[in-house]
């Protein structure tokens, strides 16, 4: 399912905060998936909503591909997010 503009804008500025790597976030992986797993906690991401994809939200959030696949990788692994091989990630 492709995402539009204006989803995407929703998602940017729902997860809003500059992605620097200032305390108490070692990385920049670790502040985006706080960012994602608190949005998940406030329900405004829900279950079975699908996440943007990797480039969108790189370019949403001025982050590199592989800071974002971290990120989604932590959350997969906390069983937070699933993702669907050709379909995409899921809360």
């Amino acid at each position: 399912m492709a995402i539009n503009a204006e989803d995407l804008e929703a998602v940017a500025t729902m997860l809003a905060a500059p992605l620097d790597a200032t305390p108490p976030y070692a990385t920049r992986y670790e502040h985006l998936a706080h960012q994602m797993r608190d949005a998940i906690r406030r329900q405004v991401l829900r279950a079975g909503d699908p996440l943007p994809s990797e480039h969108q939200l790189c370019r949403a959030f001025g982050v590199s591909r592989p800071t974002v696949r971290k990120a989604i990788d932590a959350l997969v692994e906390e069983g937070l997010l699933t993702r669907r091989h050709g379909v995409g990630t899921f809360v």
